[in-house]
This record gives C-alpha cells, structure tokens and sequence, in this order.
C-alpha cells in the first residue's frame, strides 16, 4: 500500500476488473498461461505501462469509438487471434 490514498484507490479498483482465473485445474490456454487469463489481459492490466514489442498495428482489429475528448478519439480495438474463427 502507497502513502497515497488516491492510489490507493485506484489500485483497489484495478484489483476489482482483473479477470479471475479460471480453476479449471491448472490447464494451460491458447497463449499458454496456466491461469486461463491471457497474457494480454495481464499486460492491460499491469500497474505500470508494459512495452509489446511484438504487437503490430496490422496485428488490431478497430471497432466503434468508445468517446473523444480534448486530444483525441478512443476506439475500441481488439487483438486479432488468428487460430481463432470468430
């Protein structure tokens, strides 16, 4: 815990979105991880900025927009699983 309540706050918060694993028994994903929880849901969710180096633009799937403001538009964009069918 931080000296910073406000932080606090938020960090208690981040805590409430991540996802729960899955307890199916342990059994690994499509991505590996023995959690059911992929590794870039974990990347979303890390408490600071994680760099994805192998993430490509063409990599991004862009839906609807999610609202603008003073610098710019946020759009929903999803990452293209390409084993997956949708």
């Amino acid at each position: 815990s931080s000296t910073n309540p406000g932080l606090d706050k938020v960090q208690l918060y981040m805590d409430q979105l991540k996802p729960s694993s899955s307890g199916d028994g342990g059994t690994e994903d499509d991505d590996g991880d023995a959690d059911g929880i992929s590794s870039w849901s974990k990347a979303q969710m890390a408490k600071s900025p994680t760099l994805l180096p192998d993430l490509k633009f063409h990599d991004l799937v862009f839906g609807q927009e999610i609202g603008s403001g003073a610098f710019g538009t946020v759009k929903y964009a999803r990452r293209i699983d390409k084993n997956k069918t949708r």
